[in-house]
This record gives structure tokens, sequence and C-alpha cells, in this order.
């Protein structure tokens, strides 16, 4: 009965693991969403009865099999849930557990039922990640057009989110920390680049566009 199911995986992949988990016939064990991006959620609602959504900042590094390296003091990573369904008491319960639970793991993890609007937040920062995956010459510049750009087009739909200002006052206590003098290369879709795996592009910047 205490069973969470963390979907913890690339967009490109987060559909057939879920439709792995519907055919074997989990839909009543919750699921939290652990994806960047937004369309998680809407793949998981139908096929689960109980959809937590989750905003991860963790700089984390994977680029050896079986080996993450978490690049922080202190504090490991923010790791915010709330229910992807906005007015579901159920969810919402649920979410405030496991923040707590979050919480004495050593994460920063606050309970919001607004949770959706702080992941829009967390996907106009990860539109520069193909930039820095792909561009050899100046890929800040190349990011910073392309979250600029982001923040344009959820203004012109009139999408009410959180800003990339809040977010980042959020996540402030995580403090970027070398690991055996080696400081974290690049993030996540760099290192998918790296181990020679797809990119996350087309589910990130191309569904932006």
């Amino acid at each position: 009965p205490n069973d969470l199911i963390l979907l913890c995986t690339k967009l490109q992949d987060a559909k057939p693991v879920l439709n792995q988990m519907s055919r074997i016939g989990l839909r009543k064990i919750p699921v939290a969403c652990v994806c960047n991006g937004m369309h998680a959620e809407q793949w998981a609602r139908p096929r689960f009865d109980t959809v937590l959504s989750m905003l991860v900042w963790m700089p984390a590094s994977f680029l050896k099999p079986g080996e993450v390296t978490v690049h922080a003091a202190e504090c490991p990573g923010v790791l915010d849930v709330g229910p992807a369904h906005k007015d579901c008491p159920r969810e919402w319960k649920l979410a405030e557990s496991w923040s707590l639970r979050l919480n004495r793991a050593g994460f920063d993890s606050v309970a919001r039922h607004d949770i959706q609007r702080w992941k829009l937040a967390k996907w106009i920062t990860n539109l520069g990640n193909t930039a820095q995956a792909l561009v050899t010459d100046d890929w800040q510049s190349v990011a910073q057009a392309a979250r600029r750009e982001g923040e344009a087009v959820l203004d012109a739909a009139n999408v009410d989110r959180v800003s990339t200002e809040e977010l980042l006052q959020r996540c402030r206590e995580v403090k970027m920390l070398p690991v055996d003098g080696q400081a974290r290369q690049g993030g996540s879709t760099w290192q998918s680049q790296q181990r020679g795996q797809p990119l996350e592009s087309r589910w990130i910047e191309g569904a932006m566009a």
C-alpha cells in the first residue's frame, strides 16, 4: 500500500515504460513523473489512477554504467512534488507524504499545489541543453537565445508559470561542488551524447517549437 513508482527516464523513454507498466496491471499504484518537460504527466494520466509531478534540480552526472555522481554540497538537490491533477485530494495527500520522506532523506522538497508552474520554469532552463551538447563555438549564447524564445512563446500563449529568477532563487541552496577534484562537465543532454545515447531534444526544444 505504500508503493510509489518513480518514472525517472528521459522523455523519449517515458511513454514506452508507461505502456509496459500499464500492460502488466500497475494502474492502481501511484506514479510520480520525475522527468523534464511536460509530456510525461499527460501520458501517465490515462494509464494510472494517481499521478504526481516532480520538479528535479540536481547537479548529477551519469557517464559510467552504475555510477552517479552528485556535484553538490550540503543539499544534494531540490525535489518539489505535487498533484498532476490540480484538484485531487488523494494526490495532494500523497504529495505531502512523499515531500516529508524526501526531506528526511536529505533533499530539499516542498509539496506544491501548483507544481506544473514550477516545472514550466524548469523547462525553460532546459531549452539550452542541446546547445551544450552540439554547439562547439559559444554554446552559451545559443542556449540563452533558446531560453529567451521559449519565454516569449509561453508569454504569447498566456501560459502561467514561475519566473526563471524565482526558480533559481528556490534552488540556491544546491551549491555546485567538485568531486575528487572533478567539476561537473555538462548537463544531462551532454551526458547522453557522451554515452552515445539518443538526445531528448525532440521532447524539450522540439516541444517548445
